[in-house]
């Protein structure tokens, strides 16, 4: 039997989350992540495709993520949403499978999911069995936090329709393959004026995030938190180090997790981070 796809274990997937002093004490406290929907975006063209206008579009926006860099020395990220480096940016090393599908295969929707996206990550705590599984309902799973996309940057918005999936899923399976291109390919598509930020998110359904305070939350992902990167400009770190003790009495936090101070470069526009 022709295998259809195969599966490359990687290095932890370092991510990170830039956050102003106020939202990293909130995080700590909650020991969660914020889930955001498409009307808490900065940008009004999230999650539309093709044919939406921001003002009219009636999609209901059930549909959250929680968005990370693959950087951790941006200038404007530091800037924009680490309070201009007074803030913070928290590591994240998640265990990753890369996915791979066989072009030559047509029946494999994985395969169709991964070619679209470019790149796509399954975290490894629900191990190769979760997605060898090609049944419709688990591929409902993967909008409760088990795969991890990455941006694409196109001055084109997302138009899925038939003839663009066609080569790939079957008949059999077309329409409810469809229905979830539609909902994934919107998250993963953002303006070039965005590339930038490096982004990468990981999906999540408003059903299954807990609420607190009229935000949505999840803490699965605080169980890979490796390190908060702070700058000269910080005023927290007693604070920070407190609050992770805390968490580590209660269980909750890594024993390794730990605050690191980096330094402003004196000859590049950066920060030197240990």
């Amino acid at each position: 039997m022709e295998q259809i796809y195969s599966f490359t274990y990687t290095r932890p997937l370092k991510l990170y989350k830039y956050v102003s002093s106020e939202a990293l004490r909130s995080i700590l406290d909650k020991w969660s992540l914020k889930v955001t929907f498409r009307d808490d975006c900065n940008d009004p063209f999230e999650l539309l495709p093709e044919g939406e206008n921001p003002l009219e579009s009636k999609i209901n926006g059930d549909i959250g993520f929680i968005s990370f860099s693959g950087s951790n020395n941006v200038n404007s990220l530091w800037g924009n949403y680490s309070e201009n480096y007074k803030g913070a940016c928290i590591e994240f090393e998640i265990p990753t499978i890369y996915y791979q599908g066989n072009k030559k295969s047509k029946d494999n929707h994985l395969w169709s999911l991964a070619c679209i996206l470019k790149q796509c990550y399954a975290i490894e705590m629900f191990h190769i069995s979760y997605i060898e599984d090609a049944s419709g309902a688990v591929m409902q799973d993967m909008y409760d936090g088990n795969i991890i996309v990455k941006c694409i940057y196109s001055d084109k918005r997302a138009a899925i329709h038939d003839n663009e999936i066609i080569d790939y899923i079957p008949h059999s399976e077309r329409y409810n393959i469809q229905q979830i291109l539609r909902a994934v390919i919107p998250v993963a598509l953002k303006s070039p004026e965005w590339e930038k930020e490096n982004e990468y998110r990981i999906l999540f359904r408003q059903e299954n995030c807990d609420v607190n305070s009229r935000m949505y939350l999840r803490s699965t992902l605080m169980q890979y938190m490796s390190r908060i990167i702070i700058t000269p400009r910080s005023e927290i770190k007693k604070d920070i180090e407190r609050l992770l003790e805390e968490r580590k009495k209660e269980g909750k936090c890594p024993q390794g997790v730990h605050v690191v101070c980096a330094e402003f470069s004196r000859n590049s526009f950066s920060l030197e981070i240990p």
